[in-house]
């Protein structure tokens, strides 16, 4: 929070480029490589299948992958390239029953077809996702 308030005032002018330092300038490079965070949706149901979906699809910049779960469960989320290649780990880990979203950025990435796999406990899903630059 403190280093978006800072980045905030630097494009603001507010704070003179000059003041800030290189750890000031490695963290916000590191803070542009997250590629994904999670945001638990409120939600007062509990849902009754796993459901995965992606949004826009296709997309240029970005996907949102949200999906939803029936159970406490140990969860991975993946995408793959066209040949079956894991390219990234979305998540990989314990969540409650609920919906979730992650972002994906893609600016890495090339044009073209990618699958994203969730899979918990005995559930399992697979999505088609057109990349188009």
């Amino acid at each position: 929070e403190v280093i978006e308030i800072v980045e905030q005032k630097v494009l603001a002018g507010l704070i003179p480029m000059s003041r800030i330092d290189d750890a000031y300038n490695k963290i916000i490079a590191l803070k542009q490589r997250i590629t994904a965070v999670a945001e638990p949706i409120a939600n007062s149901q509990i849902p009754k299948s796993l459901n995965l979906i992606n949004y826009p699809n296709p997309f240029n910049s970005g996907t949102t992958i949200e999906f939803s779960l029936p159970k406490t469960d140990f969860v991975t989320l993946k995408i793959y390239n066209v040949f079956g290649q894991e390219i990234a780990t979305i998540f990989s880990g314990s969540l409650a029953a609920g919906t979730y979203q992650y972002r994906w950025d893609v600016s890495q990435y090339a044009s073209g077809l990618y699958y994203c796999r969730i899979a918990s406990g005995d559930y399992q899903q697979t999505n088609k996702m057109i990349l188009m630059k």
